[in-house]
This record gives C-alpha cells, sequence and structure tokens, in this order.
C-alpha cells in the first residue's frame, strides 16, 4: 500500500472561461439595470406629475414684499442647486479656498455639510454673489 493521497481531476481550463465570461455578463446586466431604475426614479422625483402641483410648491409673493433672492427661493422649494466642493467656488470666486472658509465661518455664505465635507449651493453662491455686487443694479 502506498500512502499517496489520491490526485483532483483538474476541470478543463474552457469551462473556467466560461464561467468568468458569464459572471461578467452578469455584473454588467445588473449593474445597467440597477442604473436604469436609479435613473427613473431621479426623473420621477424631479418632474412634478401635473403643473397644479409645481405651482403649488412656489410660494406667490405680495405685491409690499420685495422679490425674493435666488436662495430664498430655491430654500422655500427644498432646492440648493448642484452642491459644489469649496475648491470648486474658490476658484469661481477667484480666491483661495481659506478665504471661501473664512467666509462660511462667519455666515457669510451659506454651506452644507455632507459627512465630514463641506459643500456649498450653487443658489447660495450666486446669492452671495448678488449681495456683494457693487453699484447699483438696473432692475427692467
Amino acid at each position: 500500500m502506498t500512502n499517496r493521497r489520491p490526485t483532483r481531476t483538474n476541470e478543463p481550463s474552457g469551462s473556467v472561461a466560461v464561467d468568468d465570461d458569464l459572471t461578467r455578463l452578469l455584473r454588467t446586466l445588473a449593474r445597467q439595470a440597477v442604473l436604469e431604475a436609479f435613473n427613473a426614479i431621479r426623473e420621477a422625483l424631479e418632474t412634478p406629475t401635473s403643473p397644479a402641483e409645481a405651482a403649488s410648491d412656489v410660494p406667490i409673493p405680495d405685491a409690499k414684499s420685495p422679490a425674493p433672492t435666488a436662495s430664498e427661493a430655491g430654500q422655500s422649494a427644498g432646492l440648493v442647486g448642484q452642491l459644489l466642493p469649496v475648491a470648486a467656488a474658490a476658484k469661481m470666486l477667484h480666491v483661495s479656498e481659506k478665504t471661501v472658509r473664512r467666509k462660511i465661518a462667519t455666515g457669510d455664505l451659506p454651506a452644507h455639510r455632507v459627512g465630514n465635507l463641506v459643500r456649498i449651493g450653487e443658489l447660495d453662491l450666486a446669492d452671495y454673489l448678488a449681495k456683494t455686487r457693487l453699484g447699483k443694479v438696473e432692475q427692467k
């Protein structure tokens, strides 16, 4: 008697390649299905179902009250536009990131904390620029 263990019979290498191709195909199809579902949900949330619903979300200003700023209008509708990183806002304002962070700390520039990240809404940035504009703006 020998003390040898029985050797395993290896599967042909062709079936491993077929399994890998099949696995890759299934993963690709699953990713596409998830992306399509995500995009459909996003579109459903972004577009109002009827014009009456779209109009009911926007407050009607009084004749005596001043027109709302961009950020007030966006905040009343629950919108901030795209959230920009501090670096992008600094680049748009042509200032350093430190200056933008100082403006956020003093409350001059509204910002949002997303986890550990600080983000600035596009509408908030537009409103900040409107507030800091020099000279009179002609209203038509």
